[in-house]
């Protein structure tokens, strides 16, 4: 029986627990591989808005040995990782892996010459490029594996590699020290390598994150470098071919990532080498990507309990949501055996000293909670109205401090203004929850960019947002990586059933739209064209003048995809800053009359270099053509009336 004590303390913690989850809820924090980025983000994300929890889950990608130092020094909850646990952590002996899914590392190329044909190369020969021996495209050795009539260039080989501590790199060298005896003798297996140089060959590129291999690929013509392709960047450049060990040439493909992985058996601390596959059909370089914790030493139990409740939705033996973004990105989950193996290891979860299994399950409190109403209610009035006069002065007194939130007031300013294009239409086409989910995503998208480059978000309507920036260049980076990044959110499967919303490729396979289409406007304003007053409802600031008006009148007119933005805005800001925004696609629209604007106004489309293609492929707006045009059937009318023969870039 309870003490009277223990039951004021049971019933004073129990309101403080309840006020505190219902605030803040619980939060975890991760990191690690860049990449299994997209898939981590995008589960982290979702579980939360599938769950309707009030949780918050983060994933840093910092690199795989970065992510396990931080675990390792407390300061990380779990991390992602294609690494596996070396004697540097024997003092934190209870950090455990488990298999989350198997990934192949493509080899990148950009070689202008084979626009048409893609690259093959033999095990031998990935060995002999990256020691360094073979230092130019047309050796002979490469030309005798390509198809007939490929002619390879006279240019000299540059390797792009990581410097950092990186899974990719674990999984690349633990390949060719499989290919070559003479470099696992000499270089072995390693999560981060001085590459070698032969003679005067010292044509290597270092790079810090997957990002930033892809991003050299790019900008050097003749470079080669190793990555997981599903990383974004990847999805605009070409990987070879690699004849396996029993002379077949094979791509990257879920059926040659599948062979590659049959038959494999883990190891005792369920880790498992699977490069260089026996399988005839199978892709040589493919590995797992792993799931880092401590699975006994965790402090904080209601951490441990929304870590093992997510985990246990991950990796559900049914098809699941995990299941389906994985494949998206080229990656293969785990089948249903490995799946109930790793729900088995989780049952040996533990938080100070209590398996978390029954504490993600365990209702007792709720009996303490009644058992204590019954028997002291007099003495837990007495004892919680403190607590709850305590907890809302302190509230009203937070809600008073930060109530007002102020945007810039003063200088230049970029407005920006966007919109999903005909949202309208698909709340009639597609499921509403299915929809609400997306608009979500797309919600949390804008968020996290608004703050990265330190916007102010004036108001939000349905799915428009009014956005200014008081450093205007940072209006044009984020609605640059907004555009891209919309294609890559894990868009429910049913929102992308509509003409509208639908996956659109070019002739090779690189992916122009896919999901929700938002249109963007900007424009640059001097302080003398606006005024900036507190809103007293919203207790934040609003905007207004002339220049406002031109910006929403520019967004309205822009296309779905696409950024529109004003003379002003590339005179002043882009035309400026061409470096900082990474070249994009500029071209000069022509000259618009805009609703409520008395002079024409010259405007300009910008779009990501990598996103040029979407020019002339623009859908038209609902009160321009296409209103009543089907889902499912009909296609859509491409917006073609800007001229296509003035482009600036």
């Amino acid at each position: 029986m309870f003490t009277l004590f223990k039951i004021v303390n049971l019933m004073a913690l129990a309101l403080f627990l309840f006020i505190e989850d219902s605030r803040c809820g619980t939060e975890l924090n991760g990191g690690g591989s860049t990449q299994a980025y997209f898939v981590h983000h995008s589960l982290s994300q979702l579980y939360p808005i599938i769950n309707k929890l009030n949780t918050n889950i983060k994933y840093n990608p910092i690199g795989s040995g970065e992510g396990l130092t931080r675990l390792k020094n407390g300061e990380y909850d779990f991390s992602g990782t294609e690494e596996v646990l070396t004697k540097d952590f024997s003092t934190r002996p209870n950090l455990r892996l488990i298999p989350f899914f198997a990934l192949p590392v493509a080899l990148t190329y950009n070689i202008p010459e084979l626009k048409d044909h893609q690259l093959i190369l033999t095990r031998e020969l990935i060995v002999q490029i990256f020691n360094g021996t073979i230092r130019r495209w047309s050796d002979p050795r490469i030309v005798a594996v390509q198809e007939v009539g490929v002619s390879m260039p006279d240019k000299v080989i540059r390797r792009v590699v990581r410097s950092e501590s990186s899974g990719a790199t674990e999984i690349f060298t633990s390949a060719l020290s499989s290919f070559s005896d003479a470099w696992n003798k000499t270089y072995g297996v390693a999560n981060k390598l001085i590459w070698p140089t032969s003679g005067n060959n010292t044509n290597i590129i270092y790079a810090k994150t997957s990002y930033e291999i892809f991003r050299q690929i790019i900008i050097n013509e003749y470079s080669i470098g190793y990555n997981v392709p599903y990383s974004e960047f990847g999805k605009d450049l070409k990987y070879a071919l690699i004849v396996n060990k029993h002379g077949k040439t094979v791509g990257i493909s879920l059926n040659s990532i599948v062979k590659a992985i049959e038959n494999s058996v883990f190891n005792d601390d369920f880790t498992v080498n699977i490069v260089d596959t026996d399988s005839e059909d199978g892709y040589p370089i493919v590995g797992y990507t792993y799931f880092a914790y401590d699975y006994q030493n965790m402090t904080d139990c209601k951490k441990a309990v929304l870590l093992y409740k997510y985990l246990n939705w991950i990796f559900s033996t049914e098809p699941s949501t995990a299941d389906s973004i994985i494949i998206t990105q080229n990656g293969v989950p785990l089948d249903k055996s490995l799946k109930l193996l790793v729900l088995q290891k989780l049952e040996l979860f533990t938080c100070k000293g209590n398996y978390v299994k029954n504490l993600a399950t365990d209702y007792t409190y709720i009996i303490e909670i009644v058992v204590s109403i019954i028997f002291g209610p007099l003495i837990i009035v007495i004892c919680v109205t403190p607590i709850i006069y305590l907890y809302y002065r302190n509230l009203k007194l937070k809600r008073m401090i930060h109530s007002v939130v102020e945007g810039p007031k003063s200088g230049q300013l970029a407005i920006m203004f966007t919109d999903v294009q005909n949202s309208t239409h698909l709340w009639s086409n597609i499921p509403h929850e299915d929809m609400s989910a997306a608009i979500l995503l797309h919600n949390d998208l804008f968020r996290q960019l608004i703050e990265k480059y330190e916007g102010y978000e004036v108001k939000t309507e349905g799915d428009s947002f009014m956005i200014v920036f008081g450093q205007p260049v940072n209006a044009f980076k984020c609605a640059l990586e907004l555009q891209y990044k919309l294609m890559f959110l894990p868009w429910p499967r049913s929102t992308l059933n509509s003409f509208i919303t639908k996956e659109i490729t070019n002739e090779f396979e690189n992916v122009l739209f896919r999901g929700l289409r938002v249109r963007m406007g900007i424009h640059v304003m001097e302080e003398n064209e606006y005024t900036c007053e507190l809103d007293p409802n919203t207790k934040r600031s609003d905007y207004f003048g002339g220049g406002i008006n031109l910006a929403a009148r520019i967004g309205d007119k822009a296309n779905g995809g696409s950024i529109w933005i004003s003379e002003e805005a590339y005179n002043k800001v882009v035309k400026q800053n061409m470096d900082d925004l990474k070249s994009p696609y500029i071209k000069i629209l022509g000259t618009f009359e805009l609703q409520g604007i008395s002079d024409p106004k010259v405007l300009y489309l910008l779009l990501p270099s990598l996103l040029s293609e979407r020019d002339g492929r623009f859908l038209m707006n609902a009160k321009e053509s296409y209103d009543s045009l089907s889902t499912s059937t009909d296609e859509p009318q491409f917006n073609r009336n800007a001229p296509t023969n003035i482009c600036l870039v």
